[in-house]
């Protein structure tokens, strides 16, 4: 049995597909490698639709198949703020 995280991250919607995936850009890794984290679209409150720069908080879990990591238990973070 695979234990889950429990801890909440934050991050950035980097990409978010049509096609009910996209990724997530960690919140506090500027100035190093950005890492990506996958996620799909079930894994989002509500199923709501993201928008590249929405700030989500979300937790960790192991990829399917044993690849890298994936986001689970995705939630939107208050409303956008204009840059």
């Amino acid at each position: 049995m695979v234990e889950e995280a429990t801890e909440r991250l934050r991050g950035k919607v980097k990409f978010f597909s049509g096609r009910g995936y996209g990724f997530i850009s960690p919140e506090g890794e500027e100035g190093t490698k950005e890492r990506e984290i996958f996620f799909h679209i079930s894994e989002v409150e509500n199923r709501e639709t993201l928008e590249e720069g929405q700030v989500v908080t979300y937790q960790l879990a192991p990829g399917r198949e044993g690849k890298g990591e994936q986001a689970i238990k995705i939630k939107k973070e208050g409303p956008e703020e204009e840059k």
